[in-house]
């Protein structure tokens, strides 16, 4: 289960609505769980796969690289799941953090 904020589920439509034009598209089902959101006061309840939570970072880290850092800053730390810049590739790399 993910508790976003509206912020955080307009990142997710989007990035599902990019889709396949991407080229790590979003996890299998994520595209549907924008419909299957509930609201519970001022946070959006979603019931996601650990796999869709990683794509899930995956969209917050494409939105840091347009622009606001919040969305991913707050999902690292709430799920402990987020995608940094490698070093040696300069290109995305899955991070655990504790």
């Amino acid at each position: 289960m993910a508790e976003l904020r509206r912020s955080e589920v307009e990142v997710l439509r989007l990035y599902v609505h990019l889709g396949e034009r991407l080229h790590v598209p979003p996890a299998a089902g994520l595209a549907d769980r924008p419909r299957a959101a509930r609201q519970l006061g001022s946070l959006w309840v979603l019931y996601l796969t650990a796999e869709q939570i990683t794509s899930l970072a995956r969209a917050f880290y494409l939105r840091a690289m347009g622009g606001s850092a919040a969305e991913p800053n707050r999902f690292a730390r709430r799920y402990g799941v987020a995608y940094r810049v490698h070093r040696s590739t300069g290109g995305p790399r899955l991070a655990r953090l504790p």
